[in-house]
């Protein structure tokens, strides 16, 4: 009895230890850490973000996020942010600069019900379409088709402002089929197929990192895109020269940064 007992106590203060580790990370790294990319991704802590904001008085984190995501074209409100503050949370999250490796590329995760297809082959073509459909909403004053490329993969060729023409493609349109998983405890681990399981599963390439668009512009597809897709699908950004200095993910349109949650939010 007495090690049953010892056992039970031991199995609650791990469930408790790992539900504590999960309330303390961000949405965007408790998605990342169910992807390849795992390796130098890490929340910033709120510290420093608080830190950061020393020079606009009366400033919140949620508020300056808020704030930021106007400064970078993602939010369209007015905003009060100083310029000292702003400048001090891009570099708070700026230690994301010198990332490499499978973060370099703009990618789309996925963890589709496996309700809604009956196979991962039937699975791949029908996130292809949603993924197809979302870039032409998103893109409607411009002309979008479905081409294939010199080395015979299927992208996306789009003729319009800034483009004449551009190609978008992903690597989940010719890679290999989902894997069969559990979504994140974060999505309520149902039964899915998934996409960023492996390093190149889902990596966008092309538009719109072209020269010719300014960064908002850059940001502003990849919000559109995201709130044109289902909510089990993520798109990560990565430090890139043509984006920001730090990751960011989009979900349905909203932003998700890497910053450790506040206790209010952590339940």
């Amino acid at each position: 009895m007495r090690n049953e007992l010892l056992v039970t106590a031991l199995a609650a203060l791990l469930f408790t230890a790992q539900a504590e580790a999960q309330r303390q990370r961000s949405e965007a790294l408790e998605i990342t850490r169910a992807t390849a990319l795992k390796g130098a991704l890490r929340d910033v802590p709120r510290e420093d973000i608080e830190e950061a904001l020393r020079g606009s008085p009366d400033m919140s984190v949620n508020y300056a996020l808020d704030a930021l995501g106007v400064a970078t074209g993602v939010f369209d409100q007015a905003t009060s942010l100083s310029r000292l503050g702003e400048a001090g949370v891009f570099a708070a999250l700026a230690f994301f600069a010198s990332t490499r490796g499978p973060e370099t590329w703009p990618a789309i995760f996925g963890w589709m019900p496996r309700e809604d297809a009956p196979s991962p082959k039937e699975a791949n073509s029908l996130f292809h379409t949603l993924l197809v459909d979302a870039v032409r909403t998103s893109l409607p004053t411009h002309h979008v088709t479905v081409e294939l490329t010199e080395r015979g993969h299927e992208a996306l060729g789009i003729r319009g402002p800034g483009c004449g023409p551009c190609e978008f493609g992903s690597h989940m349109s010719y890679g290999p089929s989902p894997g069969k998983v559990r979504a994140p405890a974060i999505l309520g681990r149902y039964p899915a197929y998934r996409w960023g399981g492996d390093r190149a599963m889902g990596t966008f390439w092309g538009y719109p990192l072209i020269e010719g668009l300014t960064l908002e512009e850059r940001l502003l597809f990849f919000r559109d895109l995201s709130s044109h897709l289902p909510s089990w699908a993520y798109i990560y950004l990565p430090p890139h020269d043509m984006l920001l200095e730090f990751p960011l993910m989009f979900n349905e349109g909203e932003p998700l940064y890497f910053i450790e949650p506040a206790a209010a939010e952590n339940g």
